[in-house]
């Protein structure tokens, strides 16, 4: 790839959807952690209020890609309604056990019932440098 097609890529935003459930934390994670910049990725997250919406916004070209339940990539994948295009599955993100777990080390009194998190993990949480290639 030339240089002038790189860069023009890494300024064009990926519109990645997703519907506001547990699934979504890898992605709210990785865009409020930076670490989406990190990789050169220009990402902007865009919440839809259903698993049809999904469905609908990819097929018409409304987001780039999406984190989403499995039958939407076979439904779309095989024309299994009206709608069929092309679709691809590089990540799985969860195996339907989704949780949210803080360790009892954590201190409650600042942490509460999850309002405290943001600001605990701003204070003491260091992003260790990606090993990964």
């Amino acid at each position: 790839m030339r240089s002038s097609q790189t860069n023009h890529r890494k300024n064009q935003s990926i519109r990645l959807g997703y519907v506001a459930l547990n699934d979504c934390a890898p992605l709210a994670v990785a865009q409020e952690a930076g670490i989406f910049e990190k990789h050169g990725l220009n990402v902007s997250l865009h919440r839809q209020i259903g698993w049809s919406t999904i469905r609908d916004s990819l097929f018409y070209g409304d987001l780039d890609a999406a984190q989403s339940i499995a039958g939407i990539a076979f439904a779309l994948g095989f024309g299994l309604t009206d709608l069929r295009c092309e679709v691809s599955v590089p990540l799985i993100l969860n195996l339907h056990g989704n949780a949210i777990t803080l360790s009892s080390d954590l201190p409650h009194e600042e942490i509460g019932n999850g309002f405290g998190l943001k600001a605990y993990l701003a204070r003491h949480w260091k992003l260790a440098p990606c090993s990964c290639h």
